[in-house]
């Protein structure tokens, strides 16, 4: 028995690793939807002529320390999911994400073209490309942690617009979710110190960093968040609680009621739904804008009682330029049969914490009745001068005058900032090189280090550079590093060029992230001043005898150039003069500029009178003219400029001594 199984792992270790890779079928469900999932929840898109691109969110194992969310959905969703879909609102005409439907939700809607259906990448995420009228939205979907459990049991929602059109287009998003929680199609919405069960609004002052949706705190079924703001997160700018029916039917503006039940519009069902707004924003040509939010599970500490009681906060937390404090929200359900008297909430603090802007830690709720669920909320931040530890436990008491108390704590890990460390390199020195004797493209090179305890989120670099260097070909000044985990160190480069002024020319590199400070460093190059000159050139090589030679006249950096006569001479002895050519400094588009072919005088070994006149062109350097020569016999054959005059655009002489050749001939 042992043989076969070493017999068969060595066969499979042999295997290409194309036949090891995971089959895209391996991610396809029985119903045909695409399928990720883990320990914790499944994210599935439907993948059918109808609806295609439409999500839905499943708990698998859920809650370690609880069974009864498991298997239960989050989103609305089977077989195929079509609930829940995508508006993306351009110059005002709105377009449903993903494919055509034939279900009531979205109807109304136009509909782009599936540029790539969906895909399982990295085995990691589900991205689908839809195109709608020039503009190219990308959906992925992928697992992150929760802020309230820590653990990868939700799923990051993300769309990413690009403007494909040559014109400026105006662009906003809608993201509608059908929440469902296991059987439960309509649990109030809690947000903070609200529970949500009617028709409401929130504008951007009022959104929180997170919501949380659960029927009971004597036995949830399935505890859902919905996360808002935050270093990964883009905070919408209004956010609509209400009925599925309402939202399914309006593709962006719909039937809104502020203090209507959710009962689905048109039947007689509970029904809620969420639907979260980014205002239209111009988008210039090529340009892109992501928005990101996060649906999955929340964790609460519950403590069963008299007065039951739920408490959340973040499990782990980041002090930052980005976020200054935290929320703990308490939740408290009177499962008695009486009204519970004058219940007060208390709220205990480690040492180093405190409630911002000094507001109570005691609330008063006053008088709660029997199956009542109140909730309470304080956003907590450092006392000055407090070093933060690396965990805190806190802890929230509840009491009545006739019922027994209650208490729950909770603990919360700190983890130090990130920290952008820059270093950036380069040359001391331009080289000016090449047969115009040009500047050369130099390159940069920048490393961006986390030396920080925690990620650096929404990451540019961007190279600063002043008047007289530019970025070369298609580089870009500024560059998305993305996030940057703790200890991660990225290298990136540029080609600049030097645009002729001279002197030591300061460039830096900036660095920042949305939860970070700026960094930066500067460098300098010193750019000396190109030479002007006047030169003859040939391919330096060897020549035999019969061979043709083509000697270019060149000049280099000679600025303001208007008028240019000239004279040469050559080794007759070696060399036999062939025919003269204008050189490519005068030509202009189909025009050709004044030129005087020189004469030939073979006894003598010169070529005399070459003239030519710049007119309006503005030209530094060229080839003046080309003239061939035949290698007559071996020897060292000598060419000179002899009788150079250069006159400018304001008459003026330009004094500049001319550059010899040598070539070698052999037999």
């Amino acid at each position: 028995m042992t043989r076969i199984l070493i017999t068969v792992i060595i066969f499979i270790l042999l295997l290409p690793a194309s036949v090891l890779a995971i089959s895209p079928e391996y991610y396809i469900d029985s119903q045909g939807n695409l399928r990720l999932e883990n320990d914790y929840i499944a994210i599935f898109v439907n993948r059918g002529d109808e609806n295609l691109g439409r999500f839905a969110l499943d708990v698998t194992g859920g809650n370690p320390i609880h069974d009864g969310d498991n298997n239960k959905p989050l989103l609305y969703g089977h077989p195929r999911p079509w609930t829940s879909y995508s508006t993306i609102r351009i110059d005002g005409k709105d377009y449903v994400f993903g494919g055509p439907t034939n279900k009531r939700a979205g109807s109304e809607g136009l509909y782009g073209e599936v540029v790539n259906p969906p895909e399982v990448v990295d085995g990691e995420k589900i991205i689908t490309v839809v195109k709608m009228d020039n503009v190219e939205v990308t959906q992925t979907l992928s697992f992150i942690e929760s802020t309230t459990t820590g653990l990868p049991d939700t799923a990051k929602i993300k769309y990413t617009i690009t403007n494909k059109d040559s014109e400026t287009r105006n662009i906003g998003l809608r993201v509608m979710l059908d929440t469902m929680l296991g059987a439960n199609d309509g649990a109030p919405f809690r947000v903070l110190d609200q529970a949500i069960t009617e028709d409401k609004t929130l504008i951007r002052g009022e959104i929180p960093d997170f919501w949380q949706a659960f029927d009971s705190l004597t036995n949830p079924m399935v505890m859902a968040q919905g996360g808002l703001r935050g270093p990964d997160l883009t905070a919408p700018d209004k956010i609509y609680f209400s009925n599925w029916g309402s939202l399914a039917d309006g593709v962006w503006d719909f039937n809104f009621q502020s203090g209507r039940d959710f009962i689905r519009e048109g039947e007689f069902e509970l029904d809620s739904a969420i639907a979260l707004y980014w205002t239209p924003t111009t988008l210039e040509t090529g340009e892109s804008i992501t928005y990101t939010t996060s649906y999955g599970l929340g964790g609460i500490t519950i403590v069963p009682g008299l007065l039951s009681l739920g408490v959340t906060s973040p499990a782990n937390f980041v002090f930052d330029e980005l976020r200054k404090s935290f929320p703990i929200v308490a939740y408290i359900e009177n499962t008695s049969s009486i009204v519970a008297k004058d219940v007060i909430a208390q709220l205990d603090l480690p040492e180093e914490l405190m409630v911002e802007d000094h507001g109570p830690d005691k609330k008063e709720l006053y008088d709660v009745g029997p199956g009542e669920h109140v909730q309470v909320a304080w956003r907590i931040k450092p006392k000055p001068g407090e070093d933060i530890p690396e965990e805190s436990t806190f802890r929230v008491l509840v009491e009545a005058e006739n019922t027994d108390s209650n208490e729950a704590t909770r603990n919360i890990k700190f983890f130090p900032p990130a920290r952008l460390e820059v270093l950036l390199d380069g040359p001391s020195v331009q080289d000016i090189s090449g047969r115009l004797f040009q500047y050369q493209p130099f390159t940069v090179t920048g490393t961006v280090k986390n030396t920080g305890g925690s990620t650096a989120y929404n990451t540019k670099a961007y190279l600063a550079l002043p008047p007289g260097l530019s970025l070369a070909y298609s580089d870009k000044g500024t560059i998305d590093l993305g996030p940057v985990r703790a200890g991660e160190e990225i290298d990136i480069s540029w080609r600049i060029l030097s645009q002729g002024i001279t002197g030591d020319m300061p460039y830096g590199l900036e660095v920042h992230s949305i939860n970070t400070p700026q960094s930066s460093q500067v460098r300098t190059i010193e750019v000396p001043e190109a030479p002007s000159k006047i030169y003859l050139d040939a391919e330096q090589k060897s020549y035999a005898v019969g061979e043709i030679i083509a000697v270019d006249i060149i000049m280099a950096n000679i600025r303001d150039l208007q008028e240019i006569s000239l004279d040469m001479s050559y080794d007759k002895e070696v060399l036999d003069p062939l025919y003269v050519s204008r050189g490519g400094i005068f030509t202009k588009k189909d025009e050709l500029l004044p030129f005087k072919h020189p004469k030939i005088n073979t006894p003598e070994g010169t070529i005399t009178g070459l003239q030519g006149n710049l007119l309006d062109k503005e030209v530094s350097s060229g080839v003046v003219a080309t003239i061939y020569f035949l290698a007559r016999r071996s020897g060292d054959a000598v060419y000179n400029i002899t009788n150079l005059k250069l006159i400018d655009r304001n008459g003026k002489k330009i004094d500049i001594l001319p550059d010899e050749l040598m070539i070698r001939i052999k037999n």
